[in-house]
């Protein structure tokens, strides 16, 4: 194995502690990544950080000036896409974060900037675009494809040949069965289980899922 890469984690939420956790992980299984620290706009987490053994660096635009692979550990979609197409013009290509004790099967595709956590899983036959997040013990099944900045929160599932839209969201819990075509920057509601098609910029809740509006970031 060649020398560790050097990383950082755009983000010092608890989202990017989570990055940082899932580095350590890999890590202790392969000494894949050799942290440099911590890029993020508000210095006011530096505490946070420092329990953990981390550094802040500074804000995001320093990434141009480091030789170093990167995550963009924010949870929202939308911004996670912001600070992306920001990054897009520097040299450094974003890495690929696996927890070890997440699980990807055979033919899968994942897309730089790409972050699965603890007990997340994609079976087989499944794309994830570009910064997609896969939260603690979510589910992607067979056939089912991903667009760039979607998001499944901890425990929600996803059954086979379902399309998620660029920017969906699907809430803690949330399930959504075979065949669903989920549009664009949606938003499924925690508990909420999606038995049809959705269209795109909308927020949708409940059992079965119905509109209730726009998503939160509209």
């Amino acid at each position: 194995m060649g020398a560790p890469r050097p990383i950082v984690v755009i983000g010092a939420g608890g989202h990017g502690r989570e990055a940082l956790a899932i580095i350590r992980a890999v890590n202790r299984a392969a000494n894949m990544f050799e942290l440099l620290g911590v890029l993020n706009d508000d210095p006011d987490g530096a505490a946070l950080l420092d329990r953990i053994g981390t550094t802040r660096l500074g804000p995001p635009e320093l990434l141009c000036d480091l030789d170093a692979t990167y995550v963009i550990a924010i949870g929202d979609p939308a911004t996670r896409k912001r600070v992306a197409e920001q990054l897009g013009a520097t040299r450094q290509a974003p890495a690929i974060l696996i927890h070890p004790h997440a699980s990807v099967g055979d033919d899968v595709t994942l897309g730089p900037g790409c972050m699965l956590q603890a007990g997340s899983r994609v079976t087989t036959y499944a794309t994830l675009g570009h910064h997609v997040h896969l939260n603690s013990n979510a589910t992607v099944a067979h056939d089912t494809a991903l667009d760039d900045y979607s998001t499944l929160s901890p425990g929600s599932n996803l059954a086979g040949t379902v399309h998620l839209g660029e920017g969906v969201m699907i809430g803690t819990n949330a399930a959504v069965i075979p065949g669903i075509t989920i549009g664009p920057w949606t938003v499924v509601g925690a508990g909420a289980v999606v038995t049809h098609d959705l269209p795109g910029g909308i927020t949708a809740v409940g059992i079965p899922a119905r509109v209730m509006g726009p998503p939160p970031h509209h």
